[in-house]
């Protein structure tokens, strides 16, 4: 199976996990290297768990998917993490409330720790055992790093950053991404892992037909860089777009997305753009430059292509008769569509 169909597999299984299993699935992770793996969490009896929805879905030939056992079930986790939130939002305590699959914990990052204890103690809460405190000097970094090409994190799937747009109509500014991602809200995951997590509001905005698949979101315009993380220490700032006409065969791009992270290639066909299903036309089409390298895996959708300083699209899917090509939604579609780029100064 191509390992795009596995992370959709994956997924499908992980929302039927969910439900059919809600007291006993404590979460569930995807490596993509060195070798493919999904691993599912189980809080009691993990192997036969598992074994019983792989049945169930008829994924009975699936030795990339392992069980592990955990202590705390995903469900406990989300309403430790609805309560604790609710509590410190109330009692004025700025923090940041998250989940840590990997660890299976509940995760409070606050800049003063004194007052979480004392909201906590008034509203008469325990923390339980798997509730972990992180004290930081402020909850974000001083200097703008929300930027193109990071991972987004939704209750049920995992998209990337696109590039920083504002809304012509009322000069709301944001970050675009893939319209087939969830419309919730959700966090942004940085690079730097000390870095706590940074929500972001429910989609506006959303476009699903006509050559489109786009949403935005809002977030602190304060913390927005209109800039694309290269995975290397270093950054590409985003001076301008490219129009349609120059989407010519043989342009390289460079293509960052949150799971893959960067890869290059090239635009396959100019002036033939493709016609998506019911998304409909017009698509552009990328190879990479090393058929070894996957241009797009699962979690990069709303990640971004472009070429030195020019914003040239966002991304769409991988291609179906060749698992290392990718589509992507024209930038300039956004633009006539009532969107501009915010430039780097």
């Amino acid at each position: 199976m191509r390992r795009l169909g596995r992370i959709q597999a994956a997924l499908r299984l992980r929302q039927k996990l969910m439900r059919d299993e809600k007291g006993n699935f404590a979460g569930m992770r995807i490596e993509n290297g060195p070798q493919f793996r999904v691993v599912a969490r189980f809080k009691a009896a993990p192997a036969a768990s598992l074994r019983r929805q792989l049945l169930a879905t008829g994924l009975t030939n699936a030795p990339d998917i392992v069980a592990e056992q955990a202590n705390v079930a995903l469900s406990e986790l989300t309403a430790t993490q609805a309560q604790l939130a609710a509590v410190l939002s109330n009692a004025g305590v700025d923090a940041v409330v998250d989940i840590n699959e990997d660890d299976n914990q509940v995760s409070i990052v606050v800049t003063d720790e004194v007052a979480l204890r004392a909201a906590l103690d008034k509203a008469g809460v325990l923390l339980p055992s798997f509730v972990n405190i992180v004290q930081v000097p402020a909850l974000f970094q001083d200097r703008a790093y929300v930027t193109s090409g990071l991972r987004t994190e939704y209750p049920l799937n995992v998209c990337s950053t696109g590039f920083e747009i504002r809304e012509t109509a009322t000069g709301i500014i944001g970050f675009a991404t893939a319209g087939h991602c969830e419309n919730s809200g959700g966090v942004l995951t940085a690079v730097n892992p000390s870095t706590p997590k940074v929500s972001f509001g429910t989609a506006r905005g959303e476009r699903l037909t006509n050559g489109w698949d786009f949403q935005w979101h809002t977030i602190s315009s304060q913390m927005l860089s209109p800039s694309v993380e290269l995975y290397n220490g270093l950054y590409q700032p985003i001076k301008q777009y490219a129009p349609i006409s120059s989407l010519v065969a043989g342009l390289a791009v460079t293509v960052v997305g949150g799971t893959t992270r960067r890869a290059i290639g090239a635009i396959i066909h100019s002036g033939v753009p493709v016609t998506l299903g019911s998304y409909g036309c017009c698509f552009y089409r990328i190879k990479p430059t090393n058929y070894e390298d996957y241009l797009i895996s699962g979690g990069d959708s709303g990640g971004v292509v472009f070429s030195g300083g020019i914003a040239i699209g966002l991304l769409k899917a991988v291609t179906l008769d060749k698992a290392n090509d990718a589509y992507f939604m024209p930038i300039e579609t956004v633009v006539k569509g009532g969107y501009s780029i915010v430039a780097a100064p």
